[in-house]
C-alpha cells in the first residue's frame, strides 16, 4: 500500500493526507477551471436547465422583503447535478474547481454580474420583487466597504458540493450521493425604493 495515498488530478503529485492535497491545490492551482472528469457528463436536459432555472428563481424571489431585518447578506441551498453545475457555469469568468475537495464554485460583481445572472437565468429582472405596497426590493450590486466606507461591487456566488448521507435501515446501509448548490447574495436597504 502507497505511503501517498492521495494524488493531484491536475499534476498527479502524491499526499500523505488529504489535508496536504487540498493545501496544495490552493497554493499551486488556484482558479483552476480544469475538471478532469467532465468529459463523462452528459448535456443536461432542457426540462432540467427550465426547472433549475424556476427552482433558482423562486428561492431569490422569496427572500426579497422590505422589513429591516431582511436586508443584509441572504443565502439558500438546492439541489443541482454536478454536471447542470458544470453545464451552466464552466465557461464563467468566475468559475473554479475543487477536485481534493470535489467543489466549485462561480463568483459574479456588480452591476455587470447581475445582468450576466440575468442572460443565465433568462430573467433580466431576477433579483428584483415589487411588493403588494407597491415597494421594490432588490439585489444589492454594491455595498458600503466596512474598512474604507467607500461603495464596492456586491458578490453573487454559486457554490456546489457533493454531499453523502448513509443511514442505517433492517441491518443494511443505506447510501445516496447528492449535489448541493448554494448561493448567496445581498440585500441593502438602501436599494429598497418606494414607488
Amino acid at each position: 500500500m502507497s505511503s501517498k495515498p492521495f494524488y493531484c488530478l491536475l499534476c498527479s503529485k502524491t499526499y500523505s493526507t488529504k489535508k496536504s492535497l487540498v493545501s496544495h491545490e490552493v497554493n499551486k492551482h488556484p482558479r483552476n477551471r480544469v475538471v478532469p472528469h467532465s468529459s463523462g457528463f452528459e448535456l443536461p436536459s432542457s426540462w432540467c436547465q427550465c426547472q433549475f432555472r424556476s427552482v433558482f428563481l423562486a428561492n431569490v424571489k422569496s427572500r426579497l422583503h422590505t422589513h429591516r431585518s431582511a436586508q443584509g447578506f441572504k443565502q439558500f441551498t438546492i439541489h443541482c447535478h454536478e454536471n447542470l453545475f458544470f453545464y451552466v457555469f464552466h465557461q464563467e469568468p468566475g468559475f473554479e474547481y475543487r477536485s481534493a475537495q470535489r467543489k466549485y464554485k462561480c463568483t459574479y460583481k456588480g452591476k455587470d454580474g447581475y445582468q450576466k445572472i440575468g442572460y443565465i437565468f433568462a430573467h433580466p429582472g431576477w433579483g428584483e420583487k415589487k411588493t403588494k405596497t407597491g415597494s421594490v426590493v432588490k439585489v444589492a450590486t454594491e455595498k458600503k466597504d466596512s474598512e474604507t466606507q467607500k461603495m464596492v461591487e456586491a458578490e453573487f456566488g454559486f457554490f456546489w458540493e457533493e454531499r453523502t448521507t448513509e443511514e442505517e435501515h433492517n441491518e443494511k446501509t443505506y447510501t445516496w450521493v447528492y449535489g448541493l448548490l448554494k448561493f448567496t447574495f445581498e440585500i441593502c436597504k438602501r436599494n429598497v425604493v418606494v414607488v
